[in-house]
């Protein structure tokens, strides 16, 4: 099984890049573009498990990544 990455981050041609990058060393990726749809991905168990690691941008309009990485940890499932 190949490994399954979520991106985040407001930049789409860094998304982008960085799912060309991971594409060519056979991973999966699915990227978002704030903070907000990657809570909504990651609110799901069954979703955010099926992430090997995620890429959280620090510096985001909506939401900073710091912000989604502690209202991750504050789910039931986000200390998994």
């Amino acid at each position: 099984m190949n490994p399954k990455f979520l991106i985040v981050d407001d930049d789409p041609s860094c998304t982008d890049l960085l799912a060309t990058m991971l594409q060519s060393l056979g991973c999966e990726s699915v990227a978002v573009h704030s903070g907000t749809e990657a809570l909504s991905i990651l609110s799901n168990e069954v979703s955010s498990s099926a992430f090997d690691a995620v890429f959280l941008d620090i510096m985001m309009p909506d939401i900073d990544g710091l912000q989604v990485l502690t209202q991750f940890r504050a789910m039931p499932h986000g200390t998994e």
